[in-house]
């Protein structure tokens, strides 16, 4: 019988304290020394700082960047107002499109022209007869809209008072107005959203729900007249209403104390000089 020999590989065990040792006696590099840090240049001081250099609003920061026209520039809150104002009249001319298609084709089924035109090899029938299309009454939009313009034109005008005196307003005034301002947006949300998605909670627009993101205005009023749902145009009538009624509110605030609080120009047409720009 043959014996099977083994061959026994025998690996030299190396101590942790060898490989230390090797390690540490390896050329390393120094590291460099650190780069020297410029100190940061000295605040100025306090009394030479303009109050009201950092709150200024973001529509004077975006004329100053030509992001806004002169025309833009003072009138912000007016083209807005004009906007919703014009989504209000878009429905209300929809409401009467769909009105006067659903006459038509009621008349078209009515007359026979459907059977008349029918290919009697197809099995295409004649379209179900229209629901008729009711009232919608928007007129708590027209009224909301009509006071958002007031609002608006009002908080329009003292802004344009306010720019001609380089808005001379206290300091803690202008952030007031300004936190006015950044908030105003939020008005046009409701918690209650849109029908079928609640998490949408802006009434002036949202993406229309078989759109992707395609935006819709007034979407809870114009989709539910596109799909017919009546009473969902008029229940979200009201609630857009409460919506520009709580916008204008919020509008009306900002202009009292814009109002109240910047300061007329100096006799002779002259203009306070803006503050100091920093560099």
């Amino acid at each position: 019988m043959q014996r099977r020999r083994t061959l026994l590989l025998v690996v030299p065990l190396v101590s942790v304290s060898a490989l230390s040792a090797g390690i540490a006696g390896a050329q390393i590099a120094p590291a460099p020394p650190p780069e020297p840090v410029a100190p940061p240049p000295p605040a100025p001081p306090a009394d030479t700082q303009a109050p009201h250099s950092i709150e200024l609003t973001t529509l004077r920061l975006l004329h100053e960047k030509n992001v806004l026209s002169d025309a833009e520039y003072q009138s912000a809150l007016g083209d807005l107002a004009d906007t919703a104002a014009g989504y209000v009249s878009e429905v209300e001319k929809l409401v009467d499109t769909e009105r006067e298609h659903a006459r038509a084709l009621g008349e078209l089924i009515g007359s026979g022209a459907y059977k008349l035109a029918a290919d009697p090899e197809a099995a295409i029938g004649a379209p179900e007869a229209p629901g008729a299309v009711p009232t919608v009454d928007f007129g708590p939009l027209e009224r909301s809209t009509a006071r958002l313009r007031r609002s608006a034109k009002a908080y329009d005008d003292a802004f344009a008072r306010a720019a001609l005196g380089d808005f001379a307003i206290p300091s803690g005034d202008l952030m007031q107005l300004n936190s006015m301002l950044q908030g105003i947006e939020q008005e046009l949300t409701s918690a209650r959203g849109l029908p079928g998605r609640e998490w949408y909670r802006h009434m002036l627009y949202a993406p229309g729900l078989y759109t992707g993101y395609a935006a819709k205005t007034l979407p809870g009023v114009r989709e539910a007249v596109e799909l017919h749902r009546w009473a969902d145009a008029s229940d979200y009538v009201a609630v857009a209403a409460t919506c520009f009624e709580a916008l204008a509110a919020r509008i009306d605030q900002a202009a009292a104390l814009l109002s109240a609080r910047a300061k007329a120009p100096a006799r002779g047409g002259a203009v306070t000089p803006p503050p100091p720009q920093d560099n």
